[in-house]
């Protein structure tokens, strides 16, 4: 039997027998460990803010309440639910009442945000909160078929009464003169009594009704996705309907003798007395969120452009093109129109004249707020932007939050990070607890990868306007900038600090700087090879820096000069151990270099077991050499990690593989729930590696014998084992610290 068939043979047989290590998904046999406490990073705003005696106050996505000073933007105080906040607040006399999804209604002091009371509901609040007649009403999730309507004393938030509503609906409830008026998703309206709960009356519409009810002068209007309708508020008693001929019905605006309606395809104007059509003009895709708004005369938006129609007539007076317009707003004969992303205009209500455009650089989710002067705009990515409302210039911003930015990096009990929008921060690493925020008010810079804290300093990248980086050297212990220096190019690398100098890759260049100073000790400058990866390493005397077109140089640490360059497979990562440069590339291809001469030790291409298990006479099919075949669709690897002996990583097959360092040949595998995205982290013995089923594990590092396993229910891209604690980045959301159960 020749070599090639022998090799194969070999191959093939091994690769069969790690089908039968760690062969099952999901959670294995081990401990179960424990969370030490998790940091939730802020999130998107998509309630509306709200103004009340100069102050802003909205809920988050990062589980918080706000209040800001709407002139300065400085916080006035945040109070932290136990899960999203999605309503906005309602105040009213001194308190700011708002629900959460952690099921509880809330009651806190307007001025200086302390809890007044507290209500469990045990289920999702959704809707906006209403206050009258000394009652907080809310409701539960319109999704819950038992759905519930709460009554709660407004000084002390015990219970009056509540009612099971089916599927009730997500606006706040209409009180009038004792009366509450509810609308639900299963086609029914109540008037109940605010006293008791009782009901008065209910109505079932023809259609689904989608939208709170219009009570004005003694009615109740309702529209459906079948018709409008108008009843006596007092008995329920049907006065008139008028049938929709375009879908689902906007909320009816009714003001003076007419009501005006809006559907996706036309906009009209009924007698509020006797329901007889007035005027109608069709008008193509109408927007929801910009739906109807009449002041002296009718604004929607469309897909294109912002339209005003004669309240009296339906003539058009007037159009603006401004694109997709999702929200309308209007105060001050000025009629505001905010795109879906970025965009805000200003229109003179009367003309339709642009009076000024705004970019925000960000996207909208909820309506904004004019209030006094200034035009308040709610983002997705966590920032409350104030804008002057006459001349369109950005007053201040502030910044709730966002995702949690890859790896942190734990030092003497104190874990930094970056988060999405660009600030590091630093938090105590036994408790969570927060010490500090680093950025600088310039909106150009954000800070591109993970902190690194050395002796003292936390070394940062930052990416700025045309590729003008930057790197920050911050205090420790206050995050003030100790020095910083701009980089040539693009930031390609986290910081690396060894022996007092700090090194730094962007796309063509690597620094080599005194890490007290800042100062330039050399710069290496590529000439060939392509742009460098983020793969950026030391290891004995040089430095290993990857390029994306498969190059490897290896630097003299102390002078930059070029000691080897290498090959490999194109758009690799590296990593040092054993006396070699290991290095990963698509499909499933892992490369070791020696690392004093760069010349070739072995290269594997790692087995597709379910191509193997499914080969046929011995030989997996399509095979053309004796390096295993992968799926065309898959095939990609985590950067390697180096530790006893063995080169880890993991692979979109599911599979996190252990590799021989010294020959490449596999020494066991172990197969997760999902793909393996990120690479894996070695600490004291254990391996610990992240699934797309939502489960860290914690592997025996020789033998990938499962030891324990935590479940945090989406996708982890990064850990970070130090000490006694294992940090854990979940989707950029969440920071969690685990830490092993009392045995």
């Amino acid at each position: 039997m020749g070599q090639h068939a022998i090799r194969v043979a070999q191959l093939i047989a091994l690769s069969l027998a790690l089908l039968f290590v760690g062969a099952c998904a999901g959670p294995r046999p081990g401990l179960e460990w424990q969370l030490l406490w998790d940091y939730e990073m802020g999130a998107p705003i998509y309630t509306t803010p709200i103004e009340d005696r100069g102050t802003i106050f909205f809920g988050t996505d990062d589980k918080h309440v706000y209040a800001v000073d709407a002139g300065t933007g400085e916080v006035r105080w945040r109070y932290r639910t136990g899960d999203i906040v999605r309503t906005s607040p309602t105040v009213s006399d001194g308190v700011a009442y708002v629900g959460s999804q952690d099921g509880n209604l809330y009651a806190l002091d307007a001025d200086t945000g302390e809890l007044r009371w507290r209500y469990q509901t045990k289920v999702y609040v959704w809707s906006t909160l209403a206050v009258a007649d000394g009652l907080v009403l809310g409701a539960s999730h319109p999704s819950l078929l038992d759905g519930q309507l709460f009554a709660l004393n407004a000084e002390t938030g015990s219970l009056l009464w509540q009612l099971g509503i089916r599927r009730v609906g997500t606006s706040a409830p209409a009180v009038v003169d004792g009366v509450i008026y509810i609308a639900s998703r299963n086609n029914h309206l109540y008037a109940l009594d605010s006293s008791s709960g009782e009901a008065r009356w209910s109505y079932k519409a023809e259609g689904r009704i989608g939208f709170p009810p219009t009570v004005k002068e003694g009615n109740v209007y309702l529209s459906s996705d079948e018709d409008v309708s108008a009843l006596d508020a007092r008995t329920g008693e049907l006065l008139w309907s008028h049938e929709s001929y375009s879908g689902s019905l906007f909320p009816p605006v009714v003001k003076g003798d007419y009501i005006y309606l809006t559907s996706h395809r036309d906009v009209s104007a009924l007698n509020a007395r006797t329901g007889e059509l007035h005027w109608s003009r069709e008008v193509d895709n109408i927007r929801y969120y910009s739906r109807t708004l009449v002041e002296d005369l009718v604004y929607l938006s469309t897909e294109e452009e912002v339209v005003a129609i004669d309240p009296g007539t339906g003539e058009l007076h007037w159009r603006y093109p401004t694109g997709q317009v999702e929200y309308l707003s209007a105060a001050d004969d000025v009629l505001y129109a905010l795109k879906r992303y970025d965009d805000v205009f200003a229109l003179d209500a009367g003309t339709g004249e642009l009076r000024w455009g705004y970019e925000s650089g960000q996207v909208h989710n909820s309506s904004p707020l004019v209030a006094d002067g200034w035009l308040y705009l709610p983002t997705n990515n966590g920032s409350l932007q104030a804008v002057n409302a006459r001349i369109g210039e950005r007053g201040w911003t502030f910044q709730v939050g966002a995702g949690v930015k890859r790896s942190p990096h734990e030092e003497d009990s104190v874990v930094y990070f970056r988060s999405n929008h660009g600030y590091v921060y630093a938090l105590d690493a036994r408790t969570g607890e927060y010490y500090w925020r680093f950025g600088e008010d310039d909106y150009d810079y954000y800070y591109s990868d993970n902190p690194v804290e050395s002796d003292g300093v936390v070394y940062v990248g930052a990416r700025g306007p045309e590729s003008s980086d930057r790197i920050y050297a911050l205090d420790a212990t206050a995050g003030e900038v100790v020095w910083r220096v701009d980089l040539e190019d693009e930031i390609r690398s986290v910081p690396m600090v060894v022996d007092s100098r700090v090194y730094i890759a962007t796309a063509n260049v690597v620094y080599a700087l005194d890490s007290a100073s800042g100062d330039a000790l050399w710069i290496f400058h590529q000439t060939e090879g392509g742009d460098f990866n983020s793969a950026f390493i030391a290891g004995g005397s040089d430095v290993y820096v990857s390029s994306r077109q498969g190059r490897v140089f290896a630097l003299n640490a102390i002078t930059g000069e070029v000691n080897w360059e290498g090959l490999i497979d194109q758009y690799s990562s590296v990593a040092f151990g054993n006396g070699a440069v290991y290095a990963n590339a698509y499909p499933g291809l892992v490369t070791a270099l020696d690392a004093e001469t760069g010349a070739l030790l072995w290269k594997i291409q790692l087995p597709d077991h379910l191509r193997i298990a499914d080969a046929g006479s011995g030989y997996a099919r399509g095979l053309s050499s004796p390096l295993l075949s992968s799926v065309a669709s898959r095939g990609s690897l985590t950067r390697p990690v180096v530790g006893y002996g063995l080169v880890y990583v993991g692979s979109d097959y599911d599979i996190v593989y252990a590799l021989d360092a010294a020959s490449g040949e596999p020494r066991w595998q172990f197969q997760t729930g999902d793909e393996i995205r990120f690479p894996p982290a070695l600490s004291d013995g254990v391996l610990y590696v992240a699934s797309g089923d939502g489960y860290v594990y914690g592997l025996d590092a020789v033998t990938g014998s499962p030891i324990w396993h935590y479940q945090v229910g989406a996708w982890v891209t990064a850990i970070v084992p130090k000490d006694e604690v294992v940090f854990v980045n979940r989707g950029g959301e969440r920071l969690f610290a685990l830490i092993e159960p009392d045995s």
